[in-house]
């Protein structure tokens, strides 16, 4: 079953705009873009569900079950938030993941994003041998059609700590998918982002 992430939109039929920073290559400076087409996320335990393609701004809580994004899929990083995705997030071939932070508050602290790698075991859905990536790749489990393929991971800002399982890339591929994604691989624009990764 596919649900749409449990979130809270702004009362009314419009939003506030919300401010995230993008990276200027030309001249080399973040600046402050707006959006206000957005849906507020607060993870809940709702088991596995699909972010589709769209901007979202993340406040924070813990997702049990595993996330899937689907096509080209923004999150905005709320100062102060801290967002554990505790099986992981499956990003697969074909989509693409935008992570932002947002300018610089007195007091909050920028907002944080943590994943953990699928494992089979936990999950139910088999072996440790069936793991899935912190970002990327899904675990297989006997005639299972899940894609272990890994898409695209594109982080403007933010403080990401990613950790993979035994079999699975902390980035990258799933168990018997592709390689693991290196540091140096993922498009970290300026001086905006933070990324940890184990596995």
């Amino acid at each position: 079953l596919v649900l749409l992430p449990v979130g809270s939109l702004a009362e009314g039929n419009t939003q506030e705009p919300v401010p995230y920073l993008v990276y200027n290559e030309i001249s080399k400076e973040f600046e402050t873009e707006y959006c206000d087409d957005y849906t507020v996320i607060k993870l809940r335990e709702h088991g596995e569900q699909t972010f589709y393609e769209g901007w979202y701004v993340l406040d924070g809580g813990s997702a049990s079950g595993r996330i899937t994004v689907s096509g080209d899929v923004h999150f905005i990083l709320r100062n102060g938030s801290d967002n554990n995705f505790v099986y992981g997030i499956g990003l697969h071939s074909g989509s693409t993941l935008r992570i932002y932070a947002q300018p610089e508050e007195n007091g909050k602290t920028t907002g944080k994003l943590r994943t953990s790698g699928t494992d089979g075991v936990n999950t139910g859905y088999g072996s440790h041998s069936t793991s899935g990536a912190g970002i990327g790749g899904d675990y297989l489990f006997g005639s299972d059609d899940r894609d272990t393929s890994c898409g695209s991971l594109v982080v403007y800002g933010g403080i990401l700590d990613i950790t993979g399982c035994e079999y699975s890339a902390g980035i990258g591929g799933g168990s018997k998918g592709s390689k693991k994604v290196d540091r140096e691989d993922i498009p970290l624009f300026g001086n905006g982002g933070t990324i940890e990764i184990s596995g």
